[in-house]
């Protein structure tokens, strides 16, 4: 419990933090945001009158005040472009992303960690070999490519599966499970590589240890060396990486959401870079931060159960 406490209490100023990069870069960007708003026009009374409404005539630290208590209280500010309010845009592109983020990392854990604890058992062999030649291939294959491999395959040439697009699991399952398969495979190669190369380091490393060789002595399977003390203790490396790919995750698959045209938050953010909306880069931004930064909470929580030694 109070190794949890601890971990809560480091988030804190860590958001902080994050929270004083985000405001400073932003004021950093060229250009006046009124102006962009305003447009074209060169009346200096509207666009006195559009940096009053945006708060923009006061001095910085009251403009970064008047930012965390409207944070805080949920008001991440309207759009420039539209008008809409800028947190539930977040929110629901935000469950758009993790929609197919989350699965496709689930996926690739599930079949990465088996793969490199396999491959850590055979080490210098064969199949060891093999493994890591396909491992290598994959992490070569930038996500971008795979996605259009896949569009050019799947949904152009077999005409198997939707090319672009996106639809709800809850409004139509199964067409939502087909417009789902081609995002979550182009992810799962992507991240499928980095963590079975993790998974096999950190159980080569323990295979190595004293108390390894003491459970062979003891008479026990491979098969329980490598699921009751292999497998646990090398874990925690591994899920360190797999808790920093599923902050990237949710923050935004922006390359995948682009070639599929999926309404996710990393789409959303890139439309708002080009369109110049800072407000709505600005809570982007600041959003992916708490995400990463509770996902990797989360994971430090997850420690504990791990390794007990954690505790200490």
């Amino acid at each position: 419990m109070l190794y949890a406490f601890r971990r809560i209490l480091m988030a804190i100023p860590t958001l902080l933090v994050v929270a004083v990069i985000v405001f400073t870069l932003m004021r950093l960007i060229p250009g006046d945001p009124a102006q962009l708003l305003v447009g074209d026009m060169d009346d200096l009374e509207t666009i006195a009158r559009v940096r009053k409404e945006l708060g923009l005539d006061q001095p910085l630290l009251v403009q970064f005040g008047i930012w965390i208590l409207n944070l805080l209280q949920g008001d991440f500010g309207n759009s420039m472009r539209n008008g809409e309010p800028i947190l539930p845009t977040i929110l629901y592109r935000f469950s758009v992303t993790a929609a197919f983020a989350g699965t496709a990392l689930l996926l690739a854990a599930l079949i990465a960690v088996p793969m490199g604890v396999v491959a850590a058992w055979r080490a210098r062999t064969s199949l060891d070999y093999a493994l890591r030649l396909t491992a290598m291939l994959l992490v070569s294959m930038p996500t971008f490519w795979v996605g259009l491999i896949l569009i050019l395959i799947f949904g152009i040439s077999l005409r198997w599966l939707p090319v672009v697009g996106y639809v709800s699991l809850g409004d139509d399952f199964v067409r939502g499970v087909l417009y789902m398969l081609m995002p979550v495979a182009a992810l799962v190669v992507g991240e499928l590589a980095s963590i079975m190369r993790m998974a096999r380091s950190s159980a080569l490393e323990v295979l190595q240890l004293d108390y390894i060789a003491h459970a062979r002595a003891k008479g026990l399977s491979e098969r329980r060396v490598l699921l009751r003390h292999v497998l646990p203790n090398s874990l925690a490396p591994t899920l360190t990486l797999i808790g920093i790919t599923l902050g990237n995750s949710l923050g935004g698959a922006a390359v995948t959401e682009t070639v599929f045209s999926i309404p996710g938050l990393g789409r959303y953010l890139v439309d708002a870079i080009y369109a110049r909306d800072y407000l709505v880069v600005q809570g982007c931004l600041m959003f992916v931060s708490f995400i990463f930064i509770v996902v990797n909470l989360l994971v430090d929580l997850c420690y504990p159960l791990l390794d007990p030694r954690v505790k200490l």
